[in-house]
């Protein structure tokens, strides 16, 4: 599995993000997500997911 710094993340990239279930731990969930602008923090990438951002952290 390859890890990408958050630097290395340019605006318009696919990528999948992988999260378990904490009920379950055999059960993990891999969905698509984008690498946008941050609508609130300009200059901010974030992860859009689920119809919502969430900044990436270092």
């Amino acid at each position: 599995m390859m890890i990408v710094e958050k630097k290395e993340y340019q605006v318009g990239d696919q990528v999948f993000v992988i999260y378990r279930n904490p009920h379950t731990a055999n059960v993990a969930n891999i969905n698509q997500a984008e690498i946008v602008e941050h609508p609130e923090n300009k200059g901010e990438k974030a992860l859009f997911l689920h119809e919502s951002y969430h900044l990436l952290a270092e």
